[in-house]
């Protein structure tokens, strides 16, 4: 029995040796050869492959792997603008609370400046007329104005007339602007 064993053994190896070496020097395709060894065996030609779907099979392969490849780098450039989209949101949100921040600021300005507008047109409103036109012509033009428009009309009217009439002409042309 351990004859047999070796014998067959060293069969199998000087017959894988020889096949080899036919391989490699090009006399016998050993796989070509072995596959039509296997496609006459009844039962495992049913489980094989014949070259062309094999060839077929492979380039299908191939094509979906180039595919693959495409789509995953699709999907890269992809998630890259999602990145840089969340980028600009962020961005646009810091912005946007930042406008909000300078709004609220700006109309709580307004709201203090508005009323010391009001204080100071009601100190206009104790005076003389004719002290309140006095000081109101060394303001700023502008300032002066905003006052004016504070005043009620009738008490603006007051102030306007204790003033020269090209001074008064040009506060009543600035009220008409605001």
């Amino acid at each position: 029995m351990k004859k047999t064993i070796v014998f067959l053994s060293l069969f199998l190896i000087l017959f894988s040796m020889l096949s080899w070496s036919f391989n490699a020097l090009g006399i016998i395709d050993v796989r070509s050869t072995a596959y039509e060894i296997a496609d006459r065996v009844p039962i495992l030609n049913n489980y094989l492959l014949s070259r062309e779907e094999m060839t077929q099979l492979e380039t299908r392969n191939d094509e979906l792997e180039a595919e693959l490849r495409q789509k995953e780098a699709e999907l890269a450039e992809k998630e890259r603008e999602i990145i840089s989209l969340e980028a600009e949101i962020e961005q646009r949100k810091d912005l946007f609370a930042n406008l909000e921040s300078e709004y609220d600021q700006l109309s709580n300005q307004k709201l203090s400046r508005q009323e010391r507008l009001a204080k100071i047109a009601n100190i206009y409103q104790e005076m003389d007329e004719a002290a309140a036109a006095a000081v109101i012509q060394e303001l700023e033009i502008s300032f002066a104005v905003e006052i004016l428009n504070e005043l009620s009309e009738e008490e603006a009217a007051h102030i306007l007339e204790q003033m020269p009439q090209n001074i008064a002409a040009e506060y009543i042309n600035q009220l008409q602007n605001i």
